[in-house]
């Protein structure tokens, strides 16, 4: 057989070994809870004329088997969480000396409550809501947490400057729950173990030249080795997007399930708009 013909079958060979590998260990590694929480703004449902003096208004603000409460102003923000691994989160997972929950400061929470859920079979709940003085808790419970499962939170306050968070231990999730914007993108290698492949091909290569060296007794014709090097790079070029695609490579994205009612998105650009016309 032609000494370049086997040099393109054994450089193949570890072409497609390491590109393989690369993916099922990508694949792999995504095997794994994740869960993960995004904060969006608070926009005002209704707001005071006037805090000092005349006209003002004041909002009573009415709640199922609560009393009224009287407010100045209410705001409305949303904290939506999902599972972005593809191992399922269980009840169980939650760990009873430090749950998942939700936690709330720097402001006065009027109401807090699960508005959207992907799928009711995951039976998202708020229970054991405890008002404290400078903070409020809320445990979060559910059946289970499949890949893209979760849940969007309402919370009304009072003010601006509430401070939400989701908090707890999840078993089999050492890294702990995360913001969105805390979260990763794109390919990650677990392991140096996917990269042997590739580092056996460079050697083989840089070895390449000497081995035609050993074998020929001369550097004539050497050029010729770049042939088939050539025909490993044209396929990578094409074959490299689609392998790209398959380890979907991207931002991940809450699903439009999650999504805040229509009229947030209006209150929002609306309250921003006035905002930033005060700043000028």
């Amino acid at each position: 057989m032609n000494l370049s013909i086997t040099i393109g079958i054994i450089g193949a060979t570890f072409t497609v070994t390491s590109l393989l590998y690369a993916i099922y260990t990508t694949r792999r590694s995504r095997r794994v809870k994740s869960l993960v929480y995004d904060l969006l703004e608070p926009v005002p449902v209704v707001d005071a004329i006037s805090r000092e003096g005349d006209p003002s208004i004041k909002v009573i603000y009415e709640q199922p088997n609560k009393a009224p409460e009287t407010v100045d102003s209410v705001f409305i923000q949303y904290i939506r969480f999902i599972n972005f691994g593809r191992l399922p989160i269980k009840k169980d997972d939650s760990t009873i000396n430090d749950p998942i929950r939700i936690e709330i400061s720097d402001s006065k929470v009027i109401g807090i409550s699960i508005v959207k859920q992907t799928r009711d079979v995951c039976q998202i709940q708020l229970e054991e809501i405890q008002y404290e003085d400078k903070m409020v808790k809320a445990n979060l419970n559910f059946a289970f947490l499949d890949f893209l499962d979760g849940g969007l939170i309402q919370v009304v306050t009072d003010n601006t400057d509430a401070k939400a968070s989701l908090r707890g231990t999840i078993i089999g999730m050492p890294e702990g729950i995360k913001k969105s914007k805390q979260v990763k993108h794109g390919i990650t290698f677990p392991d140096i173990g996917c990269f042997i492949p590739i580092i056996m091909q460079v050697a083989a290569l840089v070895a390449v030249p000497y081995l035609y060296r050993y074998i020929t007794g001369s550097w004539d014709r050497a050029w010729l080795l770049i042939l088939p090097i050539a025909a490993l790079i044209l396929p990578m070029a094409v074959t490299m997007p689609i392998i790209f695609s398959l380890l979907n490579i991207g931002v991940h994205k809450f699903p439009g399930s999650l999504r805040p009612p229509h009229w947030y998105g209006e209150r929002f650009h609306i309250y921003n708009d006035k905002r930033l016309s005060g700043r000028r």
